[in-house]
């Protein structure tokens, strides 16, 4: 009976998750603290227990623009979206902000569910990816103002065009020109809303690359079109900083300020091997440091070149997947001392059997170069954070599951590699839902009680 439960949630209805986010974890989260209600409506203080909020910085560039160097930090596009808005209604804008970035945030969901649906192998993959974006628990950056919903639609429709990109024939010349530029100016508008030119290149070189390394037999024409994207969004990204510099310019601040500006948030290159066993932060954040290094490895062991190096990786999602992701260092270390044989996995099927699978999730290895570009992604911001927090990992998460790119990677993932990895599906799904959703209620909690949210 539960297992038709969770089965029914799991395929059923699209619209199940939103209604679980404004049926059940919003009124549960406010009636736990009815603060949430005036603090979202701008009847309590901007500032809080730590001085203050993103929001208090985007209400100020928006007002009187960058007047201090480490404002920079603050790409320039969410605060011309809040200063446009507020010319609009008139309102306080407080309130538009934060409304501003609900609608935007609703939006982004809504552009979630068409890319899930237009990448799964099945429906059910689709509902589950929705689910467990729609109420994973940075969805609160949706609520409170900041540029992640701004930020998170931009992503969706770029991902939207990827898609096309990927799935069209090299013979429609004219719309393809149309879909690249498309992406170009989506990436522009991405490179002034966050700093990302580090994680497009990352990404973009990356996926190029490993794609050439674990495909000897891709035809010209593929590798043509993967390289063309590549280049069209990382000249989009760098155009869209170019724009951003020259402002910083005619506000008397050096054109690389941004980056500059970073010294004084505290950021310092270095090598902390400590980050390994904690991140000094919450949980979630240890999290976001694993799960994408956990994706791509064992995806790589997917292919036969790179399967004598990842299998311990493959062992550890295969034989104790809860405790691999409760706490990664565990999982491994279990699979590397277990004796137990695992008999539910061929872990070196044939080529064959690889080759037609992948045909099959993949149509023909068309979407291989997205599910790269976003686990890439997704890995950029743990190596930077990792490489430039000094003291913790504190806001990792925001960056990792606070963005489209990490879901993406994981739903193309399941599609390929479920029937591989998980004994029950729908219960292990259920159960990681409940524990982000309380997350979520949580997170809510904090926002009611002006905590700081990273």
């Amino acid at each position: 009976m539960k297992k038709k439960a969770i089965s029914f949630l799991l395929n059923g209805t699209s619209l199940f998750p939103l209604l679980t986010l404004f049926l059940i974890i919003i009124p549960l989260a406010v009636f736990i603290n009815p603060g949430i209600v005036p603090r979202y409506l701008g009847n309590s203080p901007i500032t809080t227990e730590f001085g203050y909020l993103d929001l208090e910085h985007y209400i100020s560039i928006a007002n009187n623009g960058y007047q201090t160097k480490w404002l920079t930090a603050f790409y320039p596009l969410w605060p011309f979206c809040i200063r446009l808005a507020n010319s609009f209604f008139q309102a306080d804008i407080y309130r538009i902000a934060i409304l501003l970035s609900t609608f935007l945030g609703l939006m982004s969901i809504y552009f979630s569910k068409n890319v899930f649906s237009r990448i799964a192998l099945q429906q059910s993959y689709a509902s589950i990816s929705t689910w467990i974006y729609t109420l994973s628990p940075m969805t609160i950056f949706f609520f409170v103002g900041y540029s992640e919903a701004l930020f998170s639609l931009e992503s969706w429709i770029l991902i939207g065009f990827m898609i096309d990109i990927l799935h069209t024939n090299n013979k429609e010349k004219s719309s393809i020109k149309i879909k690249y530029f498309q992406i170009f100016v989506t990436c522009i508008l991405i490179g002034l809303t966050r700093s990302t030119i580090a994680q497009t290149i990352f990404s973009c070189v990356g996926s190029f690359l490993i794609i050439l390394i674990i495909d000897k037999q891709i035809n010209i024409n593929v590798v043509n079109k993967y390289l063309l994207l590549s280049i069209v969004i990382m000249l989009g990204t760098c155009f869209g900083y170019i724009i951003y510099g020259f402002l910083c310019l005619s506000e008397g601040h050096s054109f690389l300020e941004p980056f500059l500006a970073q010294k004084g948030w505290g950021k310092e290159f270095g090598i902390r091997p400590i980050y390994f066993f904690t991140s000094r932060s919450p949980l979630i954040d240890y999290w976001a440091l694993y799960y994408p290094f956990l994706l791509i490895f064992n995806n790589l062991a997917e292919y036969s070149i790179f399967h004598n190096r990842f299998e311990l990786l493959k062992k550890c999602f295969s034989k104790n997947l809860p405790l691999t992701l409760v706490y990664p260092p565990i999982g491994i270390l279990y699979a590397l001392f277990s004796q137990k044989n695992n008999r539910r996995i061929n872990f070196l099927p044939s080529q064959k059997n690889i080759k037609s699978h992948q045909n099959e999730i993949i149509n023909s290895q068309q979407l291989d170069y997205l599910f790269w570009y976003t686990s890439f992604f997704a890995l950029s911001h743990s190596l930077i954070v990792f490489f430039t927090q000094p003291y913790y990992l504190n806001g990792l998460a925001r960056y990792v599951f606070g963005q489209p790119y990490f879901y993406v990677a994981l739903s193309l993932f399941i599609s390929k590699s479920q029937r591989n990895i998980l004994y029950n599906p729908k219960i292990f799904y259920g159960i990681t839902v409940l524990i982000s959703s309380i997350f979520l209620i949580k997170h809510f909690i904090d926002f009611g009680n002006a905590k700081l949210l990273t």
